[in-house]
């Protein structure tokens, strides 16, 4: 899961209230450069606020009473499935499986969504910035219009489907 964030150019970080050798260990080994150790609820909650204010996007992934505030702050939070009712109350969404990867394909289908509204978006008010005005003028008949509306509601349609093969 880290590997494939790495090269999706997420940066990722462990944010730990363990102590120093702990956090130490397990970053070497999941060759996490950024790694803060003995954090307290506090010190979690002012490290999200400040990566935020200067424009991050963080997803906190948590499962501990001490996780609850940064859980909250963040733009996108996880908690892992056996983690504290608290810490699942106060996330965006509980991780139920043992599999880390749905994280990674959680943020691609995101991004794709986010593309096709774009998308869609974009066609729409294309379309009704061309059509309603002509219509409007009588230049096209009520029902060439009422057709045309409905292809344009059938093309947003059609190409919101594409996101079930993401």
């Amino acid at each position: 899961t880290i590997s494939s964030l790495k090269k999706l150019n997420y940066q990722i970080g462990i944010l730990s209230g363990d102590a120093r050798n702990s956090v130490t260990t397990i970053a070497r080994q999941l060759t996490i450069d950024e790694f803060h150790f003995a954090k307290t609820p506090e010190d979690k909650l002012a490290f999200i606020d400040k990566q935020q204010n200067s424009g991050a996007n963080c997803l906190m992934v948590g499962d501990g009473f001490n996780d609850v505030g940064a859980l909250a702050a963040s733009k996108m939070s996880i908690t892992l499935g056996n983690g504290t009712q608290l810490s699942k109350s106060a996330s965006d969404a509980v991780l139920v499986s043992k599999d880390l990867t749905v994280i990674v394909k959680a943020l691609e289908i995101s991004k794709a969504v986010k593309r096709v509204i774009k998308q869609n978006l974009s066609w729409a008010i294309g379309y009704n910035l061309l059509a309603v005005p002509f219509a409007m003028m009588g230049l096209v008949p009520a029902w060439l219009a009422a057709i045309g509306m409905s292809l344009s509601s059938l093309i947003v349609v059609l190409n919101a489907l594409r996101l079930r093969n993401e």
